[in-house]
């Protein structure tokens, strides 16, 4: 099965207030080896006023973002949330993803990611998904001692796998394929 790992950083919790700084996708086959380079997409995302609105929190954590957003706004991987849309679906595209829906894998898509990336212009309408998506807490869940399914940490922990945390969009997208993989027997 092919499906997309997709991961955002943010500058806060609230879709309707804070906004994307980074987007990254990668696309995984399950047919194939563990060791066959994947193809990756990732962005950094302007606010085209230059304004950044945010929570302090998701601000603290994104430092480094926001430094390269600050010091390198002409590299090729920096673009405008109305770009965003497009440069995703060529990725798409590209990768083999004609018009038909795509599956998802992430932790907390459904819940988080997708509802700020609704609100880019034209993904409602370019970017097809399916409705079920892949999460691995869902998979790593022990409901005789859990209490709340486990978080992307937790997850890794149970795979046997180390934690790399570093709320870095493209990282975390290809943590969260090597936990599913891991889940799998994959690796």
């Amino acid at each position: 099965m092919r499906y997309v790992s997709i991961d955002i950083e943010t500058t806060g919790l609230n879709p309707e207030t804070c906004q994307i700084f980074e987007f990254a996708a990668i696309v995984d086959d399950t047919k194939k080896s563990n060791t066959v380079p994947r193809q990756s997409f990732q962005c950094f995302v302007v606010p085209e006023d230059g304004i950044i609105r945010g929570e302090a929190q998701g601000l603290m954590m994104n430092g480094q973002i926001l430094e390269r957003i600050a010091v390198r706004r002409s590299e090729d991987r920096f673009t405008f949330p109305r770009y965003l849309t497009q440069k995703f679906r060529q990725f798409l595209l590209e990768s083999g993803f004609d018009n038909e829906k795509i599956t998802v894998a992430g932790k907390n898509f459904a819940g988080f990611d997708l509802p700020f990336l609704r609100l880019c212009p034209g993904w409602s309408e370019t970017i097809r998904i399916h409705s079920r998506t892949i999460d691995p807490g869902s998979l790593y869940f022990d409901p005789l001692r859990d209490t709340v399914v486990p978080d992307t940490k937790e997850c890794a922990n149970r795979a046997g796998l180390t934690y790399n945390g570093n709320h870095e969009a493209l990282g975390d997208a290809a943590q969260i394929i090597q936990i599913l993989r891991a889940k799998w027997g994959l690796l």
